[in-house]
């Protein structure tokens, strides 16, 4: 590139590489969010407001005795803290002896859904699993506007009337919840428009991605 000094009539060559490297629009300069990264196997409660109806999904896990299938498949395996020894007694001829038993425990785990202080307790299964791995699966497409304010929110459907879907997760030692606020969707309905945790930034996730997620849970509604 051919370059000058203001101020000067001395004519310079510039290396394009420079040239490009400042060459960006705004956009480029943003700070912008990113879902952030969850297992399927750390979320430990999920909540779900929809039209004035409130869902909540909450892990449980119970110590249950193991099946013959799993008793097998854990033989080799040496006893774990988890089990538990019972005595049984037998009266014999000779008198009263005792014997002892083992019954090996397993970590077994449900989903609780709640609303309208009904409940159902679901066995975890392979729609369970699908939804959790479709859950964390999400991200965001692009930064619709970096920093919208309360007039700008309504526009993108980002109301108080809002869809709200809340996920808490495990994060190393703490417990920390993701809430996301769904709005509209864009002209081509391909996204909606979100806002994480309450923040100015609005950001697109993929309407099919998203549908997925929020119709397996209403799935559950009571």
């Amino acid at each position: 590139y051919y370059a000058k000094v203001e101020g000067s009539d001395d004519i310079y060559t510039i290396a394009s590489s420079y040239v490009s490297d400042i060459s960006n629009d705004i956009s480029a300069l943003q700070e912008k969010e990113s879902f952030p990264t969850i297992t399927s196997t750390s979320i430990t409660d999920v909540q779900l407001v929809k039209d004035g109806t409130t869902i909540d999904m909450e892990k449980e896990v119970t110590q249950e005795p193991a099946t013959e299938g799993e008793t097998t498949e854990n033989a080799s395996d040496e006893v774990s803290e988890e089990e538990t020894t019972k005595a049984v007694s037998d009266s014999t001829e000779e008198g009263l002896t005792e014997e002892e038993s083992t019954v090996e425990m397993v970590d077994v785990t449900h989903w609780v859904f709640t609303q309208d202080n009904k409940t159902q307790r679901v066995d975890e299964s392979d729609d369970i699993h699908d939804l959790l791995v479709n859950m964390v699966g999400l991200t965001f497409n692009d930064c619709a506007d970096y920093y919208a304010d309360e007039e700008e929110k309504e526009s993108y459907g980002l109301t108080d009337g809002a869809t709200v879907l809340t996920i808490t997760y495990q994060s190393g030692e703490e417990e920390t919840t993701l809430k996301l606020t769904i709005g509209a969707t864009t002209e081509d309905d391909a996204y909606y428009y979100v806002s994480m945790d309450d923040s100015d930034q609005v950001n697109t996730v993929s309407k099919e991605s998203l549908d997925a997620v929020l119709d397996a849970i209403s799935g559950y509604e009571m």
